[in-house]
């Protein structure tokens, strides 16, 4: 029905062509370290591999402040202190130099620092450079998992390739993919815990227990709030395993433990393991930290006060993971063509996921993709509830919940939309959606 080499051609171009190009430009042009916390970022990555793991309340040592000082930071308000000082002081530094992003686990670090390393070493390109493009590999990595991802579950691959052409050319993919920021590996997160569910429902066996509970620790290895795409997933083997067995060849219905039994080894195993990922790394980093994150309430988060309207509005930010965002380059021309352009299409693309998740209240027949979409947004309100109580029950303040948070679900919506969609008119809107975005994209990181 599909030429298998087109598919292939495909495939090449929006799961690696697409995010490398429109990654590196990003970074060939905005050679200054982000204002989001990539200075923390970078410090963690650097030092990982000589030092072991960072401490709350370690600080940059001299060679991180010698190249933050020469790369510089998109940060006007701040004076750095010049390129090249025999001596730099962490009061020199926004947030009094300290290593913030300590708090959170070492996965995708550990990874990004081996990469940037041997890229480093091969190319001697710079440090900082060698680590954004560790970032971006694990982009590639996601998309090709999510490519996988959807060719089980009998996604086209010309409406595959739509859908992942618009998530690879998203403004918050792009972005945080060419940045050093452990955000870069929330896309493959999401496609990881994806592909090996999916496996899961569609190849059962005795391995499923084992690589799910693996899959559920790994991924808050990452980043914690990671375990939102592990939330969808429970919920989804839930349901599958209900419609199997609520009821006997007879037609009278189980009770409830029969679901229950039979949900522990596959969706059950999968929330435990993610939780004990959580807990473990709570416990280990409160054993090693230098200073209480009390104490650094200030650096951490904003400070300012929380009122008590935001627990609920703050989650619901999580809802556009691709399209809350500001500029590439921190100089946004908003009366540029461009930036109309990108406004519009991310008001598409955000109505669009959407609309996808709450599909299922208006459908008769419920497919896989109408109960993804639906828990996918359930999940997301979730974890950023939970973001909003931790910010609260620690500092009594809020560093404001931010659409790059949902990350990690953005394939899972992507997913359900194309699952949930119909038609050669919607595939055929969905290229025309994707290829504006890329080229917005450019236009926007190149107008600087």
């Amino acid at each position: 029905m599909f030429p298998d080499g087109w598919a292939i051609s495909i495939f090449i171009v929006v799961a690696v062509v697409v995010p490398l190009c429109l990654g590196l430009t990003q970074m060939s042009h905005n050679p200054k370290f982000s204002v989001r916390d990539e200075t923390a970022h970078f410090a963690y990555a650097h030092g990982i591999l000589s030092q072991g793991l960072p401490k709350l309340g370690q600080h940059f040592d001299q060679f991180e402040m010698n190249e933050i000082a020469c790369q510089g930071v998109y940060l006007p308000s701040w004076t750095f202190p010049p390129c090249g000082a025999t001596t730099y002081l962490n009061s020199q530094f926004p947030g009094g130099g300290y290593i913030t992003e300590a708090i959170q686990p070492p996965g995708y670090y550990a990874v990004v620092a081996i990469i940037g390393t041997s890229i480093n070493w091969a190319f001697n390109i710079g440090i900082l450079h060698a680590l954004r493009i560790g970032s971006l590999l694990w982009l590639t990595a996601g998309l090709i998992l999510l490519w996988a991802s959807g060719r089980l579950v009998g996604i086209s691959p010309i409406k595959l390739g739509a859908g992942i052409l618009i998530l690879a050319a998203a403004p918050t993919t792009v972005y945080f993919s060419a940045i050093v920021s452990n955000d870069a590996s929330s896309i493959f997160a999401g496609s990881f815990i994806a592909f090996v569910c999916l496996l899961a429902f569609l190849k059962p066996g005795k391995w499923v227990p084992y690589i799910l509970a693996l899959a559920g620790f790994l991924v808050v290895m990452l980043k914690p709030l990671d375990f939102i795409p592990v939330l969808v997933f429970s919920g989804l083997f839930a349901v599958s395993l209900s419609k199997d067995v609520w009821q006997n060849p007879d037609g009278r219905p189980q009770r409830i433990q029969s679901v229950v039994k039979r949900w522990l080894p596959t969706g059950g195993i999968l929330l435990c393991s993610s939780l004990l990922g959580i807990l473990f790394w709570s416990v280990l980093q409160k054993h090693i930290e230098l200073v209480s994150i009390q104490s650094l309430c200030g650096v951490v988060n904003g400070g300012g006060p929380y009122y008590p309207s935001q627990l609920f509005i703050d989650p619901l930010s999580l809802w556009q993971p691709l399209t809350a965002f500001q500029s590439f380059n921190q100089a946004y021309f908003p009366h540029s063509v461009a930036a109309y352009l990108e406004a519009g299409l991310n008001v598409i693309i955000a109505f669009g996921l959407v609309a996808g998740g709450i599909s299922l209240v208006f459908v008769k027949e419920k497919l896989w993709a109408h109960w993804m979409g639906f828990f996918s947004l359930i999940a997301l309100y979730v974890g950023g509830l939970s973001l909003a109580l931790n910010d609260w029950s620690i500092c009594r303040s809020s560093i404001g919940s931010e659409g790059r948070y949902g990350l990690s679900c953005a394939p899972l919506l992507v997913l359900a939309f194309l699952g949930a969609s119909r038609g050669k008119w919607v595939t055929l809107c969905l290229w025309v959606v994707g290829i504006a975005s890329v080229t917005a994209d450019l236009s926007l990181m190149l107008v600087a």
